[in-house]
């Protein structure tokens, strides 16, 4: 080793560059350790609080069950003044019984009881409320709409019957629930001629319910957009996993932002194949299908603990790049955006540049070899059997693999074939 090195010098040398040595390692250990300390330019959870509240409307509400996520955006609305126009609530706090002395705190808030607690308990016989009481009495208060940060404390209740959480930024957004229109209701005794009107009618209702939807989840897509415009501007980029680790908070911010940025890519993709599944409406879904992959692909390069299901979730958004009619669209300036923000990121950091077409001509070739990937990288994973589509994206994933093969040994064949 090092002694046996520095033993042909003699004792004195040896000593001294010995000790040059350690205080060279002390040195380098000490500027490791400055670097990592200085937190001088650590400004992630000021732009994690503004990421969570500026997209939100005027007149929001903002219910919130996360630590970091209540005490930095509590800080910068009590002590900066800022997002003047959104209520926050803290879920766990009304979970108290003393939460009905704090009531009065909130002018424009209704609490339909005492304090929030679970459906049909005893708690709420003696004059709490539930989350379904709490919404029915507020949603109409809060025309910029209720979000939600977290997750609720009492899980499976039946408020999900009458409402629905659709991502929005880094939170969600809770909206009503459409009830489905009144359809005609034939019976064994309606006339043929009768039964053929009801049918025609039923389908104009059907017809006209969709057009809603598809107006619903454009202008969805259109004011999510935004709020992500409003994200990347105010978060720069994401904590550099090289300095902070699973250990550190900081940690935390880059993880939500990747999960909900992957959610947003889930929710293009699951509405845009379930509401535009005719010829004519197929520019919408290819359009829906280049923008989720877009996410897809920024969440695969940059997030190291990429989830499972989003690996397949890839893969499904380049299989219908393939399959819908027509060409992929230039990229709208909101993706153009999202692409310039993950540019910012290097592997430096430990984050990866994001994989892409060279051009938007270049879609659905590049589509047809990704999926490959996706679909092999997750079949790979351990945790992919529980998923419930695993059997069939392998047998779509196998039957892909054997032409491919087949096709390759078969032009092998043509060659050699043609060289005789």
């Amino acid at each position: 080793g090092m002694h046996s090195l520095l033993t042909p010098l003699g004792a004195e040398w040896a000593g001294i560059i010995g000790l040059v040595c350690a205080l060279l390692l002390v040195a380098t250990q000490a500027s490791f350790a400055a670097e990592l300390a200085d937190q001088s330019a650590n400004t992630y959870f000021d732009a994690y609080a503004d990421a969570v509240a500026s997209p939100l409307p005027p007149k929001s509400l903002l219910l919130i069950n996360y630590d970091q996520q209540w005490t930095s955006i509590r800080y910068q609305q009590v002590c900066e003044g800022k997002y003047p126009g959104v209520t926050i609530l803290n879920l766990s706090l009304m979970t108290y019984k003393w939460w009905e002395h704090k009531r009065a705190l909130y002018k424009n808030v209704k609490f339909p009881g005492t304090h929030y607690v679970p459906e049909n308990s005893v708690a709420w016989r003696d004059g709490g409320f539930t989350f379904r009481e709490f919404m029915d009495s507020n949603t109409k208060r809060f025309p910029g709409g209720i979000y939600i940060g977290g997750k609720l404390n009492y899980p499976n209740e039946k408020w999900g019957e009458a409402y629905e959480t659709v991502p929005f930024g880094i939170v969600a957004r809770i909206e009503p629930i459409q009830p489905m229109p009144d359809m005609p209701k034939p019976t064994d005794r309606t006339p043929p001629e009768e039964l053929a009107k009801m049918q025609e009618e039923a389908q104009k209702i059907m017809a006209g319910r969709k057009a809603k939807d598809m107006q619903s989840f454009s202008k969805w897509a259109e004011d999510s957009a935004v709020a992500w415009q409003t994200i990347l501007e105010v978060m720069p980029e994401a904590p550099p996993l090289e300095k902070y680790d699973m250990k550190t908070w900081e940690w935390t911010v880059g993880r939500e932002f990747y999960d909900h940025a992957a959610e947003r890519g889930a929710y293009l993709l699951e509405k845009g194949i379930e509401l535009f599944n005719t010829p004519e409406t197929a520019p919408a879904k290819m359009q829906a299908a280049v923008e989720a992959a877009t996410w897809f692909e920024v969440c695969e390069a940059q997030d190291p603990d990429y989830a499972t299901h989003n690996l397949k979730n890839l893969g499904l958004a380049m299989v219908h790049i393939v399959k819908t009619q027509g060409q992929a669209p230039p990229n709208g300036p909101h993706t153009s955006t999202l692409l310039e923000w993950a540019a910012n990121h290097t592997r430096e950091q430990g984050r990866d540049p994001v994989k892409g077409p060279a051009a938007v001509s270049q879609w659905k070739d590049y589509a047809a070899e990704r999926f490959k990937s996706a679909w092999g990288d997750f079949l790979a994973k351990p945790n992919a059997k529980a998923d419930p589509s695993y059997e069939s994206i392998k047998g779509i994933y196998e039957s892909v693999m054997q032409s491919v093969k087949a096709g390759g040994a078969a032009q092998g064949q043509g060659g050699a074939g043609g060289a005789g």
